[in-house]
């Protein structure tokens, strides 16, 4: 089971999402891999899919 917290940095159509894990809709869209790896959002938890 997922943790209550964790998130996911997952590739869109426009760039990066970090996405909260079992969630339909992105929490935040980045540009690139990299900006969305290194959000300052203290709950954000880097798990990468491919």
């Amino acid at each position: 089971m997922a943790k209550k917290n964790e998130r996911h940095v997952v590739p869109n159509e426009d760039g990066w999402s970090s996405k909260k894990a079992g969630a339909e809709k992105a929490s935040k869209n980045f540009e690139t891999k990299k900006e969305a790896e290194q959000c300052p959002d203290k709950n954000l938890n880097k798990k990468v899919q491919s």
